[in-house]
């Protein structure tokens, strides 16, 4: 077994579901989110003036309004000037919240029957006299490095069996270079093992200076939601399930195509808001749900052309609530949860010819 077919192995296993003999319905996920951060972000003219910035996420404390900001560096070795500008924001607005910068160093193992070799070293990052500031190591930090490290390799030894018979990615995973596969396992490792975190597809410095964090989706809309006024839509968000559940249960449906955001992602846009960055809304409206229906192996699109929406999302612009499965998104989580909604019609609408790709 080579290196690139261990890591591509590895890449299966962290993403089979939990107490089930199948891969999660993430795995084709993270191709499209390959395939935007590589070939469709250069093509959508975003304005994007370093570079996008990936391995973010946060953990979102209900008791005291607190997110931890986490942020992944596996290749780089420097913060990126949006990363800079983020943790700026971030801090100032909030400044209640931490930042802890995690690296993770990953290594496959002589014998390939072992588990992938794996290290997280982690320190909290913040504003010092108005600089950002890399703090020194604390006990605290210290054990927490400890836990996530011993956690890891327990749940890596856990999966050394685990097999199934639904189709993989393994084709697509090929035609990507052994680097970019090293930190999409890592990165899952981390999403998937390390508490429950929001992921953050990514964050761009715009050409004006400004941030912009990007989410980008691969869905077609859904064809109604129950309709809520707005001034209680935001107040929705923070109500205990069992009251939302009693709200939705209680309202008018709308038909009206319209795409869903989680409630963890809304928080997101509701941050950004606060603390003056943008939320760009971006999806490419594509039905399919195998990846052999959207890419060829060396990820050139079946279609000629593609539809692609966007918008500068503020919660003004959601106006209802929808469900949605769990495992339809790749959760591990099966239970139905609760999505606001933004109407089609908000958005932008733009046709990319794909043949530019080629």
């Amino acid at each position: 077994m080579t290196e690139t077919e261990y890591i591509i192995d590895w890449i299966h296993r962290v993403e089979h579901a939990r107490n089930k003999v199948n891969f999660t319905k993430r795995l084709p996920t993270l191709l499209t989110e390959y395939f935007f951060e590589k070939v469709l972000a250069s093509k959508l003219g975003l304005g994007i003036k370093s570079g996008l910035s990936t391995g973010w996420s946060y953990e979102y404390k209900h008791k005291n309004n607190e997110r931890i900001w986490h942020k992944l560096l596996i290749e780089e070795k420097k913060l990126s000037p949006a990363d800079k500008k983020f943790i700026q924001h971030a801090v100032r607005h909030n400044p209640e919240d931490r930042i802890l910068l995690t690296h993770a160093k990953i290594t496959s193992p002589t014998n390939k029957n072992n588990i992938p070799s794996i290290k997280f070293s982690t320190r909290e990052i913040g504003l010092l006299n108005k600089k950002i500031t890399l703090f020194e190591e604390t006990e605290e930090l210290k054990l927490f490095c400890q836990n996530i490290n011993t956690h890891t390799n327990t749940s890596l030894t856990k999966l050394k069996t685990a097999k199934s018979n639904q189709p993989g990615i393994d084709t697509w995973l090929h035609n990507i270079a052994t680097p970019d596969l090293q930190k999409i396992l890592a990165t899952r490792i981390f999403m998937n093992f390390l508490g429950k975190k929001v992921d953050i597809d990514s964050l761009m410095e715009n050409e004006d200076g400004s941030i912009s964090i990007i989410e980008f989706k691969r869905k077609d809309p859904a064809k109604g939601m129950k309709e809520l006024e707005q001034k209680q839509i935001m107040q929705f968000i923070y109500k205990d399930p069992e009251e939302q559940k009693f709200i939705y249960d209680s309202l008018s449906y709308k038909k009206s195509l319209c795409f869903g955001l989680d409630i963890s992602h809304v928080r997101n846009v509701e941050f950004c808001e606060k603390t003056g960055i943008n939320y760009h809304h971006i999806i490419w409206e594509h039905i399919a749900r195998r990846p052999g229906q959207i890419f060829s192996s060396s990820f050139e699109c079946t279609e000629h052309q593609i539809k692609i929406y966007s918008i500068n999302l503020t919660t003004n612009h959601f106006s209802g609530i929808s469900t949605t499965h769990g495992e339809e998104s790749g959760s591990y989580d099966d239970d139905d949860r609760f999505q606001l909604t933004i109407e089609k019609k908000l958005f932008s609408e733009k046709v990319l010819n794909t043949k530019s790709q080629q």
